[in-house]
């Protein structure tokens, strides 16, 4: 898998994603998310290419996960608990049928100053 996706960890909503800076700041693909219209108001004053990492987080912190194929590894960037994240993640990638018996998983919580990695099978 090379594809990237944002993934609603609460609904199950997952949506494709060419950038997933430049997508989240469009209105009516973040309300197809389930992002709310404060944190949207947020992430839209910010610029795409200037602030990506920014609304990356803001997004993040509004209940998505971040999800994006490297070939043989995926890498799933949230910063909700890892409780949270798993069952979602682990949903999502069965439905997109994404994982062979190679393919590692990276699942990264985000929490400052510095990101934890989680094993899927914690």
């Amino acid at each position: 898998m090379k594809e990237g996706y944002w993934l609603n960890a609460r609904t199950g909503v997952y949506h494709q994603v060419r950038e997933h800076a430049y997508s989240i700041v469009d209105r009516e693909f973040a309300v197809s998310m389930g992002l709310s219209a404060v944190r949207w108001r947020r992430i839209h004053r910010l610029d795409p290419q200037r602030d990506r990492v920014s609304i990356l987080l803001e997004a993040m912190r509004g209940g998505l996960i971040r999800v994006r194929g490297h070939g043989i590894s995926i890498t799933c960037e949230f910063t909700i608990s890892e409780r949270r994240a798993q069952p979602a993640i682990t949903t999502f990638l069965h439905l997109i049928n994404a994982c062979g018996p190679a393919t590692q998983i990276v699942m990264q919580r985000l929490t400052y100053p510095h990101p934890e990695q989680v094993r899927p099978n914690d």
